[in-house]
């Protein structure tokens, strides 16, 4: 294993729905309101089902490295975007 496979990911989080194919749409329309912003991140949706609050499908990129998430999130909350980085992790998959 080489250090790149320990260090800590992170994807940005920029909405989240009950409904996977409206999480769907948007990925696709933010996507395309912030190429620029997104820095060649692509966006997709990914299903987290909590204890208390059922099925979510969270807007999020593609996992990145801590420092290019950070620049990324900090574009997108210039332009008015919400963004929450969160921790990869790779059982998620």
């Amino acid at each position: 294993l080489n250090s790149i496979t320990n260090t800590p990911r992170y994807v940005i989080q920029l909405a989240a729905f009950r409904d996977a194919s409206k999480a769907v749409e948007q990925a696709g329309l933010l996507a395309k309101k912030h190429v620029i912003r997104l820095q060649g991140a692509t966006l997709g949706t990914m299903k987290i089902e909590t204890t208390d609050n059922g099925v979510f499908w969270r807007v999020v990129s593609e996992s990145l490295p801590r420092e290019t998430a950070d620049s990324i999130c900090l574009a997108l909350k210039r332009s008015g975007q919400d963004c929450i980085l969160r921790k990869f992790n790779r059982s998620t998959e």
